[in-house]
């Protein structure tokens, strides 16, 4: 349904490091990023088995919300959603957005979130909503792992690939697809990353792959690893130093940047290439996630810090 002609523009060269992006948010206006692959194999599973739709699982501000609407009404499927949260006065831009693409909601307090989406809840689900196809926050299951198994292509032999972590399904297909001596890299964007690491290993064991990651978070060559050295307060929060990186990088290159993901991981790998000891010559790909309809809630929720800083950008998406 959407054809993955993969998009690399070359970044620069830092300290004798070759820099590449992948630029996944370019793959669809409103599917963009990681999140087709996530999808596809979650919407084929949906069409095979006579369900009539998908119900899925994130925050007002979630991407894989926004996505999962927009790829299910191309699909001519019905979408779901219970939200994190309780209903506010006003809707989000990305469920706003969500609501357009013909999703209904559910919201439900942290607690009860929390039991609904996890194994036994949605083991639960299954029983009591039978027409829908489950998939869990951030399209995290086995069909959306293998669709992040596509994401890299033969002729990306790079060094390095590094990638933000959020439920960490993405990284987990770039482990699974990586090449020999290729290193995955990820970037948490979220606080405390060891119980990530064991998730993702869990995950390969049962995927039925050998390879594992660690959460030492210190470049090894032939090592897998995810970081969270570069998550700063935690998922979604306001940081004035992340804010200025954005805006020098994106007056510096043509790539726009989303708040919460992307941000963090090209503020990473930056980081790691002028005071880690990488390899001069060594080759480096970073995967733009997409992301960016995150942007206008982000901007709306820290409007006053982002007008104290004058450092408001409004990204086009």
């Amino acid at each position: 349904m959407i054809d993955y002609k993969p998009v690399i523009q070359n970044l620069s060269t830092i300290n004798g490091v070759l820099v590449d992006v992948l630029r996944l948010d370019l793959l669809h206006t409103e599917i963009s990023g990681n999140k087709w692959f996530k999808l596809k194999y979650n919407i084929e599973a949906a069409i095979k088995n006579n369900h009539k739709g998908i119900l899925t699982f994130g925050g007002a501000h979630s991407n894989h919300i926004a996505a999962t609407a927009a790829a299910c009404k191309l699909s001519g499927l019905s979408s779901k959603a219970f939200i994190r949260g309780e209903l506010s006065a006003e809707l989000t831009p990305t469920l706003i957005f969500a609501r357009s693409q013909g999703m209904e909601f559910e919201f439900l307090s942290r607690e009860n979130y929390a039991f609904r989406n996890s194994k036994e809840g949605i083991q639960l689900l299954k029983l009591q909503q039978p027409d829908f196809w489950i998939v869990p926050e951030g399209g995290a299951n086995k069909e959306g792992i293998l669709g992040c198994t596509e994401i890299l292509t033969s002729e990306m032999d790079h060094d390095f690939v590094f990638c933000a972590c959020g439920t960490a399904a993405t990284y987990t297909g770039l482990v699974m697809a990586a090449k020999d001596k290729q290193v995955i890299v990820g970037i948490n964007i979220l606080k405390g990353n060891n119980e990530l690491v064991n998730n993702v290993n869990e995950n390969l064991k049962e995927l039925g792959y050998e390879a594992s990651v660690t959460g030492k978070g210190e470049l090894e060559m032939g090592r897998h690893f995810m970081t969270d050295r570069f998550a700063f307060k935690g998922y979604a929060t306001f940081n004035q130093e992340l804010v200025q990186f954005k805006k020098q990088f994106e007056a510096q290159f043509p790539i726009p940047l989303d708040h919460v993901y992307t941000v963090k991981v090209f503020f990473g790998a930056q980081n790691m290439f002028t005071q880690e000891k990488m390899q001069p010559g060594s080759r480096v790909l970073i995967v733009h996630t997409g992301g960016l309809q995150g942007n206008a809630g982000f901007e709306e929720r820290y409007a006053k810090q982002l007008e104290l800083s004058g450092s408001a950008d409004h990204d086009e998406v």
